[in-house]
């Protein structure tokens, strides 16, 4: 019985493994007329539809190949940190022999101190009011390259630059104005005089000494100086427009004068409504209107000079257009008693001020009261370069607060404080010449001026 049950398994098992390879067989036959079927129908399609495709994709491989050149070999040199020569010869998008690169191997250094002479014929101080207009050398070339480029015009053959001529149409240009600064010194002498009687007649002490006394006066001196003010600069990112009002400040000298100064200075200054037109105007003047090659310079002038990055972004950081728009916004609560700025946010002589600055509401005296905007953890509570005695806040939705120059402070890392709780006294600490709290508000870790979020201060 065993036997015969092995016969039909067996025999089973062969039947099996026949019929398997005939379905094989057979599922072979028809995948490879299948196969063959779909492939002439694919190649048919193709064919016919050839006057259609192929310009498609030739006009791909158009761009990308002008990407390349233009972008993206520029790029890959940069980053390769390669030679000079390497970076001139992708600029020249490869057009140009080892002779011409090795008499310009020194072409981004050329732009550079063409881009230098933007402040040529301004006086020191005059220099000192619009360093942060600067001309970058980096926009300078990418300028020069773009409206040069056979690739992006679609005429000529080779890039021909002309920096000096680029230069002259974009060099920021400014107007000025006269101001009198008035100072005004005044300091207590005294001396040692001889005493004399109402007839004139020295007097003597008991020991035969002239009897001295010390008489002393208030000495003023009054200086005025006159001094040329911006109040106007056009430059590629757009106009910016100066006001200005007259303060008094009292000061005491290294050599014991009490001294009042009156001036006018910056009250605040008109940003360009949208940032980056001149430049675009410019371009169009050119010939490059389309977004993306407008793009492009600003891309290249990135890859080159990536100081520039930042500097960039905090540029476009001024133009209010391009904030965010923060959930809760309105239910944010101003954070000390006073609404007085003394420094805003924006570009000054020391660089980029990241935040605005609220003078005490007696000047110069510490101690105003600093609240908390909002809920939020304490991310820091201490002493930092430049801040002094600071507090940082992480908030909800990505939202960053700082409160420096502080000369006390209420609260320590890790705590979670209520809005309108108290974190310090205001003071002059850091890097700070006066009673004052440096105020930022950041998103995602980018500094925004925080008198858009409080119409009050303006």
């Amino acid at each position: 019985m065993e036997q015969e049950q092995d016969y039909f398994n067996k025999a089973f098992q062969g039947l099996a493994n026949r019929l398997g390879r005939s379905t094989g067989r057979l599922a072979l036959s028809l995948g490879k007329t299948a196969i063959k079927g779909i492939g002439k129908i694919l190649l048919s399609i193709l064919i016919h539809t050839f006057p259609v495709w192929f310009p498609i994709l030739l006009i791909l491989l158009l761009a990308y190949s002008a990407y390349l050149i233009v972008l993206g070999f520029p790029m890959s040199a940069a980053e390769e940190n390669a030679s000079n020569q390497d970076k001139v010869s992708t600029f020249y998008a490869f057009s140009k022999n080892e002779e011409f690169l090795k008499e310009n191997e020194d072409l981004f250094d050329k732009y550079k101190e063409i881009a230098n002479r933007w402040d040529d014929g301004l006086s020191d101080y005059q220099k000192q009011q619009v360093e942060t207009h600067a001309m970058s050398w980096a926009i300078l070339m990418a300028v020069d390259r773009i409206t040069h480029d056979p690739v992006v015009l679609g005429e000529g053959k080779e890039i021909e630059i002309k920096p000096e001529k680029v230069f002259e149409d974009l060099r920021p240009k400014f107007e000025w104005e006269e101001s009198t600064i008035t100072i005004e010194r005044e300091k207590k002498e005294c001396k040692e005089v001889i005493v004399k009687d109402k007839n004139g007649k020295v007097i003597y002490d008991e020991k035969g000494n002239p009897v001295t006394k010390e008489e002393c006066e208030i000495v003023i001196k009054k200086y005025t100086d006159t001094v040329r003010l911006v109040t106007e600069a056009n430059i590629i990112e757009g106009e910016f427009v100066y006001h200005y009002k007259t303060v008094t400040e009292k000061q005491n000298t290294s050599d014991g004068y009490n001294q009042t100064v009156t001036k006018e200075e910056v009250d605040y200054i008109e940003y360009p409504a949208h940032y980056f037109q001149p430049l675009y105007d410019y371009l169009a003047s050119k010939g490059i209107k389309t977004e993306e090659d407008i793009e492009l310079v600003i891309e290249l002038a990135q890859i080159y000079d990536t100081d520039y990055n930042m500097s960039l972004a905090l540029r476009q950081n001024l133009d209010y257009t391009n904030y965010p728009v923060i959930k809760g916004v309105n239910d944010w609560l101003w954070i000390t008693p006073s609404t007085r700025v003394t420094s805003p946010y924006g570009y000054r002589s020391t660089g980029f001020h990241a935040g605005i600055d609220i003078g005490a509401v007696q000047r110069g005296i510490d101690g105003d009261p600093i609240w908390s905007m909002a809920d939020g953890r304490v991310t820091y509570a201490g002493w930092a370069s430049g801040y002094g005695l600071v507090v940082y806040i992480d908030h909800d939705d990505s939202i960053q607060t700082r409160y420096g120059h502080l000369s006390r402070i209420n609260v320590k890392t890790g705590d979670y404080i209520k809005q309108k709780e108290l974190l310090g006294l205001m003071g002059n600490t850091g890097r700070s010449t006066g009673t004052h709290l440096h105020f930022e508000i950041r998103f995602d870790d980018i500094p925004y001026d925080p008198a858009y979020y409080f119409p009050i201060l303006k």
